[in-house]
């Protein structure tokens, strides 16, 4: 396993993602994950930037392991109610798909749907489910053509926030480049859900990706990031299963910005070590 960096991350260390992407290799991650975000990168960046952050990220040593694109997301996605919005959401993904092919990505993580029972989204839940279904599917063949693995991740107001929940999708778009973005911070957290590895063994045949992230629990019940190895998230037990299942691709710190945290390449040096000792 390898440990990659996050634009999330170092946006508190720089606001240019070329620096952003130097500072992650000097802190010695082996990879680095880039968010399509108006403070990072988006889809109307024109090609000499895209080529250029390209190099920019091979000649400072890193992989290019993932990109989170926020095309879709909530209500505004691909099984809202209205039928305009939904085909919007899928030409803003497949622009982001080709963004991530001309990065050299191999994957790229997809909102699959709203929540449903949101205003906005479908109201009956197996149309909703199926319309999430059948607009992965279109988009994973665009997909399959630039080359990218599509990852669904467990991730709030969406309908995969559970480990049940993401891989019924998976299951349903049946597609060999649709995978998952596994994300145990955000089942305990959303989901509500502190049996780790119940989560890890649902989810486990599908994993292409992991975010790394740490909780601490509140005096109110809320949680609060912190830095991995100091928080609640028994990060030695799930390496130690990823390792069984012969996992061999990335750990990304996805360190989200937050007041929590302070200083953020001590707390990225510190919590790499860490994941380097397991």
């Amino acid at each position: 396993m390898k440990l990659a960096g996050h634009t999330h991350a170092g946006r508190d260390i720089s606001q240019d993602v070329f620096e952003i992407v130097r500072r992650i290799a000097a802190l010695g991650f082996d990879g680095i994950e880039v968010a399509a975000t108006p403070a990072v990168l988006t889809v109307k960046a024109p090609r000499q930037e895209r080529t250029g952050l390209r190099s920019h990220i091979a000649q400072c040593g890193l992989d290019l392991v993932n990109v989170a694109c926020y095309a879709g997301e909530g209500v505004h996605g691909l099984n809202a109610a209205d039928e305009s919005v939904r085909g919007g959401a899928e030409r803003d993904i497949e622009e982001h798909l080709h963004l991530a092919a001309d990065l050299g990505a191999p994957c790229m993580r997809v909102f699959p749907g709203g929540e449903t029972g949101r205003n906005g989204v479908i109201a009956d839940p197996e149309r909703a489910f199926e319309m999430s279904v059948c607009g992965i599917q279109r988009l994973a063949t665009v997909a399959m053509d630039l080359g990218v693995t599509m990852l669904i991740e467990n991730h709030p107001d969406s309908i995969a926030g559970s480990a049940e929940e993401t891989v019924s999708i998976v299951e349903a778009v049946a597609r060999p480049n649709v995978r998952i973005l596994y994300e145990p911070s955000n089942l305990l957290v959303y989901a509500r859900r502190d049996d780790h590895h119940r989560g890890f063994e649902i989810q486990k045949s599908w994993i292409r990706h992991v975010h790394i992230k740490d909780q601490v629990r509140k005096p109110d019940g809320r949680y609060a990031v912190t830095v991995p190895g100091r928080g609640m998230m028994p990060w030695r037990d799930i390496v130690n299963w990823l390792r069984r299942e012969s996992y061999h691709s990335f750990l990304s710190f996805e360190l989200a910005w937050t007041n929590d945290l302070q200083n953020r390449e001590k707390e990225l040096e510190e919590g790499l070590a860490h994941l380097r000792s397991l």
